[in-house]
């Protein structure tokens, strides 16, 4: 059983426009149970939040996994609700081109459930798993263009998302790892009836792990994001990209590790929102210590 308490404090300012903070304080406990000689697993947490803007919410989770033991195989869902208050800059945000914060704007709430199944074969060397998805909401925050390049986030009425997530992973020797997966998503504005922006159908990522020996990892990570809408009115498109990174890491001894990593190594041109360009080619390194 976790039992946990959380305070978070948001501070903004904008000096002539707003100086405003934000205070959210909440409870949450979650029990596990193994039952039926560890094949049957269920969880079951819960959430209050006390939030200064917008009061008391609770939320709740409740999941379930059975292990069929004879062919290694497991089946799950799990179903619950979400609150997501808006953000500082959701409600005060302002520049001099006219976008701007909604102080007007109420939380988002949700509620959503999963099935799956996974499949472990070859003495557990090869991992398969499928799931469905869906999600509905209730005042998602989208942020809306209102006129010619003039932002502001607005509430959503009601919106779902839906869809599915394969995945799949094969070790072939002790040091080599690859794993992909894969997600398609459909979205829907159920007041317009027009795709949410900013979310792609579809999502692949392939990684690969390799480990020649105990102090040295290697990974290198494949990401394709496909094409989507960047506005709820579904008129401007996002060009999809696919982006390769690296990365190396070294343990020098039990209590430090060097790395290197490179991100965009094939220095894609891409863009996240429409008119936002990404960094090209960056590499960084580091040391880091363990006490």
């Amino acid at each position: 059983m976790t039992i946990g308490a959380e305070y978070e404090e948001q501070e903004g300012e904008n000096q002539g426009v707003f100086d405003e903070s934000i205070i959210n304080r909440a409870l949450y406990i979650q029990n596990q149970l193994n039952l039926l000689d560890e094949t049957l697993f269920i969880t079951a947490g819960a959430r209050v939040d006390d939030h200064s803007s917008f009061g008391s919410e609770d939320t709740y989770r409740l999941g379930a996994a059975y292990l069929l033991k004879s062919s290694n195989t497991r089946f799950m869902a799990n179903w619950g609700t979400g609150f997501k208050a808006p953000t500082l800059n959701d409600l005060f945000y302002q520049d001099p081109w006219g976008s701007r914060g909604n102080p007007n704007l109420k939380p988002e709430e949700s509620r959503g459930f999963d099935i799956g199944v996974q499949q472990r074969l070859w003495e557990d060397r090869i991992f398969l798993g499928a799931a469905y998805f869906y999600n509905s909401f209730e005042n998602l925050i989208e942020w809306v263009e209102y006129a010619p390049w003039a932002w502001e986030p607005q509430n959503v009425a009601d919106a779902k998302t839906y869809g599915w997530e394969l995945e799949a992973s094969i070790t072939p020797i002790d040091e080599l790892r690859l794993s992909a997966n894969y997600t398609y998503t459909d979205t829907e504005d159920t007041q317009t009836h027009k795709e949410l922006g900013r979310r792609p159908k579809s999502k692949f990522n392939l990684s690969l792990n390799y480990q020649p020996w105990n102090k040295l990892n290697l990974n290198v990570n494949l990401n394709y994001v496909g094409r989507r809408w960047n506005d709820a009115d579904n008129t401007e498109r996002i060009d999809s990209y696919t982006k390769v990174d690296a990365a190396a890491y070294y343990d020098v001894c039990e209590y430090a590790q060097v790395f290197a990593r490179v991100e965009n190594l094939l220095d894609e041109e891409y863009e996240e929102a429409l008119g936002y360009g990404a960094a090209g080619v960056s590499v960084y390194g580091g040391l880091k210590l363990t006490f």
